[in-house]
């Protein structure tokens, strides 16, 4: 079921849970302190895209990684997108298992709408995960 929330503090929003049911730790890779996640929906060929960029910034020291410990859960406000079109909606989360290999997990989908314009916005292809296991791999030595 979608749990109303609040997006900064004035949106409408829909709860997510990032919830670590592993028996390790894992490493999330983090944009000044953002998660790296994006929601995706359908479009029209049923094909997942994206209709959110992922965090970046300029600087180097921007990058950095938030570690969940076991059994614990993080949650957080998305938009509640609203639009004419019908879709199913997804969040999309970077993660580093417990061998340090990146992972993407997705959500649980959920029925939404959106702008059909969200699809022009938000497919970068540029993935930080290259940057991100090198930095965790510095950071660790």
């Amino acid at each position: 079921r979608n749990e109303k929330s609040f997006f900064n503090k004035y949106y409408n929003g829909i709860s997510l849970y990032i919830v670590n049911d592993c028996d390790h730790s894992i490493s999330v890779p983090s944009v000044d302190g953002a998660l790296y996640i994006v929601l995706e929906a359908k479009d029209g060929s049923g094909k997942w895209r994206q209709i959110e960029s992922y965090p970046n910034s300029k600087g180097g020291n921007s990058y950095g990684k938030r570690d969940l410990t076991p059994k614990y859960f993080l949650k957080f406000s998305v938009p509640d997108y609203r639009g004419g079109f019908q879709t199913k909606l997804r969040a999309v989360l970077q993660i580093y298992d417990n061998k340090k290999q990146h992972t993407i997990v997705y959500s649980n989908e959920i029925s939404g709408s959106i702008n059909p314009a969200q699809f022009w916005r938000g497919n970068n292809e540029y993935q930080l995960h290259e940057f991100f296991e090198k930095y965790i791999s510095i950071s660790e030595q």
